[in-house]
């Protein structure tokens, strides 16, 4: 049986993004997600510069950096992520990336926080996001997912990278997902969007409308752990969809002037 997993994207248009602006964005990610459970606890960065292929149950610990190792060194953990030209060099369109995952957990409480950002302004190749996942292997544990805590999760990064768009969905919600190319944004639990962005649409009445700080909106199917076997969740982030369609159909209308360029995935920045 395929495991349910649960997963935020968050995304922003290309700016200006030194390393150590990213290591500290990184940095008040970790803190503020760690400040709203005690099952987020004992990050460890995994070293970007080696090669995955390389890990060995007995060199692990070479590829593995504790948080409160190196936090005063987060700047060169980032750019240990960089992408490499084909000389092994840094290459500065492709930006750094970083993964990081909490630890002393059960298979069921283990979660991954990644970023990726700092590519260069005008390239639009690179994904410039932050995401957060459960388990690839296990059913999460429900505190995990619950409502409450995802939500604060999501808003957290958020306020952290100063995103455009986030999304909230399940493995499960993937599975329903009707479009033939990729959207701007498809069945989701929870939807923020920036100022800029939602005022571009007409915020549906059906479903619950959080205003954030920062003049954003968030769009909420459901007040529960998100359950496609539940009929009025689905039909809420059909409506979240429906609202989102000026941003789908203009993204749509983008790619056809491009035919041979492949979207990076879904959550793109109109």
């Amino acid at each position: 049986m395929a495991v349910n997993r649960f997963h935020i994207r968050s995304n922003w248009k290309p700016r200006v993004e030194a390393p150590e602006e990213l290591g500290v964005r990184t940095l008040r990610s970790l803190d503020s997600i760690s400040a709203l459970s005690p099952l987020f606890r004992d990050w460890i960065f995994l070293d970007l510069f080696r090669d995955p292929f390389e890990m060995t149950e007995e060199n692990i610990g070479e590829f593995l950096f504790p948080l409160e190792k190196v936090r005063s060194q987060i700047s060169e953990i980032v750019k240990r992520g960089a992408r490499k030209d084909d000389f092994g060099g840094h290459d500065p369109r492709g930006g750094y990336g970083i993964s990081v995952s909490n630890s002393n957990v059960s298979d069921a409480e283990r979660v991954k926080f990644s970023a990726h950002g700092g590519a260069l302004v005008s390239w639009t190749g690179p994904r410039r996001d932050a995401c957060f996942d459960t388990n690839s292997d296990t059913e999460p544990d429900p505190a995990i997912v619950a409502y409450p805590l995802f939500k604060s999760v999501l808003l957290a990064i958020v306020s952290s990278w100063n995103v455009d768009f986030a999304q909230a969905f399940s493995s499960d919600l993937v599975r329903l997902w009707e479009s033939p190319i990729l959207a701007f944004c498809d069945l989701s639990w929870m939807v923020y969007l920036s100022a800029p962005l939602a005022a571009r649409i007409v915020i549906p009445t059906d479903v619950v409308i959080e205003r954030t700080d920062d003049g954003g909106v968030l769009m909420i199917a459901a007040e529960d752990t998100f359950d496609t076997a539940n009929p009025s969740h689905v039909a809420a982030a059909r409506s979240i969809v429906a609202a989102l369609e000026p941003l789908n159909a203009e993204l749509a209308r983008e790619w056809a002037k491009f035919e041979t360029w492949r979207p990076p995935g879904k959550g793109n920045v109109v």
